[in-house]
């Protein structure tokens, strides 16, 4: 891939040349004019249950619309991504922030995440568009029926009921001795038990047995997964359920390690170890989505909208795993023609690495918030602006551990097995964890600390990393904080201690107060269920404003943070300019599309061929500077 790459090299450098000239020569224009240009545009809440590979991909499919239709302004300042991951009361809390906000219109991403937004927006408060839902008339928020007249009339959208039937007739197709299919699903999912109630009558059709195992968590899946293997099935289904997605390398490994099939209604789980999967491609179920979002935003009445199922079908199989069953799994010429062309040469490619094979990326990310994303969409625009397309000259798996440190070692395990040409890590935790590996491939780090004051190179820094580090400009946000309060006394801070990013920040934060005479009252947190004891603490000790600042716990769970202080009539100022959308008073800090651009950027440099080692590492530019309204 590296010779491939290589003949770029002499234009990569003359566009980093030239994009270093326009950099600096425009800064200060960007400076006043990001505010005044995000204005422009709609305010849009998406919001999503959990991060599995078809609502991610649903989520991207929205947001690749929206910005073609042109309603996201650049850096994404308009546009607040919420994700509940997995839990039940953060999702209603954050449906409950998302319709008291200021959204124009929101969009939901999955079954629950309909239903905790339809809920708390029963007095019609907000356009809802919904999308990613498997059976919309089953849902219990008052859609029964495709009319408009069967919807209330701000809710509308479109269903994707799985094809539960093909699925399992493709597998007998694959297997005619199938007999017994196993499957784990949580009965607390309504688009779960809608795809089961089908697969039980589509497996009675075919002379088979549906096993069903129930997990209402993921923490219950590996004993349920364990009692489905034991009733002696021959192959195990992935239906409409998030817990169960959400375990998907699980299954697929543990299917393998007891040699039978693994299949799933989620096309994408082909690449984590499924034999088939059948279903909707849900990036472009995301853009459909998006399609009725935008007709609303450009003046259609939603009450008039029928709400159908929508399923742009497509069957993709994993070769390698069909290769490791017995020989009564097979693909009859009927399938096969059905994978014919392009899409059947797209498949076997998937576990090739012969000739000229884009160049293989790793992406490693902590957890789901609004500025970590931003920041992986810059890291792509970084390498397109560099000349490079994702799936000619490179290709990535993405990694994301839901803030669970545990995870981040096994994804890393993972990584080290799949020798890649490259990791780029996303969080200081996780480019922490990945630095101490010691790994054989180039690293590119971005959103971390500066690694030289993390101590992480006491020996001097390895030649394989390089990347974009913070510096938060505390001093210039509790100036800022000052002008807004004159009189300001002290300030607060909530982080996390287990973070050395956070602390790192909060020791700037200290030494910026003994400057400017400010005291700084600091409160530590362990989850996002204790930011609103620990922002009420720091306001009972006297703070007059709160800071935010470097801390991937605070910026996931800032509507907590921002619901206690915006009762008590307190404003927060923050490193992370994102959070002016979630009602921050004021900003000081980087972009994070732009920091993930520049570290993007970095990444192809490498892939031309550059060495790490002759890549300084360095701090992201300060550019935004965002001063609240008078007090």
């Amino acid at each position: 891939m590296k010779a491939m790459v290589k003949h770029l090299w002499l234009a990569v450098a003359l566009i980093a040349a030239a994009s270093s000239i326009l950099l600096l020569s425009d800064t200060q224009q960007r400076r006043g004019a990001k505010l005044a240009h995000k204005r422009s545009y709609p305010i849009i809440s998406i919001m999503q249950h959990v991060s599995v590979l078809i609502i991610d991909s649903h989520v991207e499919g929205v947001l690749s619309r929206l910005d073609e239709r042109g309603y996201v302004a650049p850096g994404r300042t308009n546009i607040s991504l919420y994700n509940a991951h997995g839990d039940y009361p953060t999702a209603t809390a954050i449906a409950r922030d998302i319709v008291s906000g200021p959204s124009d219109i929101v969009i939901s991403s999955s079954t629950l995440s309909l239903q905790a937004l339809a809920r708390a927006n029963e007095n019609g408060g907000k356009i809802h568009v919904f999308g990613a839902v498997t059976d919309p008339y089953g849902t219990g928020v008052g859609i029964s029926g495709p009319e408009p007249e069967q919807h209330p009339p701000y809710l509308v959208g479109i269903g994707t009921f799985q094809p539960v039937e093909n699925t399992f007739r493709i597998a007998k197709e694959m297997n005619p001795t199938l007999r017994r299919v196993g499957t784990v699903w949580n009965p607390g999912e309504q688009c779960s038990e809608a795809c089961v109630k089908k697969a039980r009558a589509i497996c009675t059709e075919l002379g088979m047995t549906l096993v069903e195992v129930n997990a209402s968590n993921t923490s219950e899946i590996p004993e349920a997964l364990r009692a489905v293997i034991a009733k002696d099935v021959d192959a195990i289904w992935i239906g409409g359920d998030t817990v169960a997605m959400a375990a998907v390398d699980l299954i697929a490994r543990q299917a393998q390690q007891a040699g039978i099939a693994a299949f799933t209604n989620s096309p994408a789980d082909v690449e984590r170890g499924m034999l088939f999967g059948l279903g909707a491609d849900y990036f472009q179920v995301g853009e459909y989505t998006a399609e009725v979002a935008v007709a609303i935003l450009a003046g259609s009445d939603p009450a008039g909208f029928r709400i159908d199922n929508v399923i742009p079908e497509r069957l993709r199989v994993n070769h390698t795993v069909l290769a490791g069953l017995a020989a009564n799994w097979s693909l009859t010429p009927t399938l096969q023609q059905r994978l014919v062309g392009a899409e059947l040469q797209k498949e076997k490619n998937l576990t090739s690495k012969t000739g000229e094979a884009p160049a293989e990326l790793a992406l490693v990310n902590l957890t789901d918030n609004a500025s970590l994303d931003a920041a992986i969409e810059g890291v792509w625009e970084g390498l397109a602006q560099m000349g490079l397309q994702q799936g000619k000259d490179y290709a990535v798996r993405i990694y994301n551990a839901q803030g669970d440190m545990t995870q981040v070692s096994q994804i890393l395990d993972q990584v080290a097995q799949q020798q890649p040409d490259m990791l780029i890590t996303v969080s200081t935790p996780v480019f922490v964890a990945a630095a101490k590996r010691n790994f054989n491939f180039p690293l590119v780090f971005t959103v971390a600390s500066d690694p030289i004051k993390l101590g992480l190179f006491q020996q001097g820094c390895p030649p394989n990393i390089t990347g974009v580090h913070d510096d938060p400009p505390l001093g210039e946000l509790l100036q800022m904080a000052r002008r807004y309060d004159p009189a300001l006394p002290a300030v607060g801070i909530v982080y996390d201690p287990g973070q050395m990013n956070s602390i790192l920040s909060v020791e700037k934060l200290r030494r910026a107060g003994q400057e400017q005479n400010i005291t700084i009252l600091e409160a530590t947190v362990a989850t996002i269920s204790d930011l609103p004891m620990a922002t009420q603490a720091l306001i009972q000790r006297g703070a007059r404003a709160i800071i935010v600042s470097a801390d991937n716990l605070a910026v996931t769970g800032f509507a907590a943070i921002h619901k206690v202080a915006a009762g008590a009539d307190i404003p927060i100022f923050t490193t992370n300019t994102s959070l002016m959308q979630h009602g921050a008073c004021g900003a000081v800090g980087d972009s994070y599309f732009d920091w993930g651009c520049q570290s993007g950027q970095l990444a192809a440099r490498v892939l031309a061929g550059v060495s790490p080692a002759d890549i300084p590492i360095r701090a992201t530019q300060v550019y935004d500077h965002i001063e609240p309204e008078p007090k």
